[in-house]
């Protein structure tokens, strides 16, 4: 399978999944909803190296058509990355 993610956070993606699934956890429960994410990233903070407060922001607004499930859901997956994230010593902002 090729690597779905390209922008600056792909490397700690790929880490942060391969982490998830060594405790048991399906690729899927995070994986769509990263390869989202990182989309985003490249089309909307191309330069950006940290999980920022702007950055979750934006990530966090509800889209046309998203229910609030899939607004929770999205965002589940990118708290799950921000713990992550600070957990092996990158600062990176999560939302409360």
């Amino acid at each position: 399978m090729t690597n779905p993610f390209n922008s600056s956070f792909s490397t700690q993606i790929n880490d942060f999944i391969r982490f998830k699934e060594a405790l048991g956890c399906a690729r899927s429960s995070y994986a769509k909803f990263l390869v989202q994410f990182d989309r985003f990233c490249l089309n909307t903070f191309p330069e950006e190296t940290s999980l920022t407060k702007e950055l979750v922001m934006q990530w966090a607004r509800l889209r046309p058509h998203e229910n609030p499930n899939g607004l929770k859901r999205r965002m589940a997956a990118l708290r799950e990355f921000g713990n992550y994230l600070n957990a092996v010593g990158i600062k990176a902002y999560v939302i409360p």
